[in-house]
């Protein structure tokens, strides 16, 4: 009788061997997770500062927007891209009219979590 397979031996060294693959890869895979997610806060902050520095400027340009009102919900607006933008002190404001009409950011794009644990010393 000729029966061809694996033996045990055999089979045990190539899970071992995958154990050892596996083993070496999941550390890289989780270090990229994390620089992923770094890549997309500090994408997220540019948006944030680059919708500001328009906003600024939108609102020097627009001679109804007054860089010294503070924030007052429809009052003190400019427009940027077709959409009108509230404003605060000459940026945009830290609301929904505001920063997240500057920027186009859709509420759920992202899911925001903070942490209370004290920053570390640099």
């Amino acid at each position: 009788m000729d029966q061809k397979g694996f033996t045990l031996i055999e089979l045990i060294m190539v899970i071992v061997i995958l154990g050892i693959l596996a083993a070496t890869a999941m550390p890289k895979y989780v270090e990229m997770r994390t620089e992923a997610r770094e890549a997309t806060v500090d994408g997220l902050a540019g948006a944030v500062a680059g919708a500001s520095a328009i906003g600024h400027a939108a609102c020097l340009i627009d001679t109804s927007c007054d860089v010294t009102a503070a924030y007052n919900t429809g009052v003190n607006v400019t427009t940027m891209g077709g959409v009108t933008v509230d404003m605060a002190y000459g940026y945009p404001a830290a609301s929904t009219l505001g920063i997240q009409r500057a920027m186009d950011y859709t509420a759920g794009q992202f899911n925001e979590t903070h942490s209370t644990a004290t920053p570390p010393v640099s």
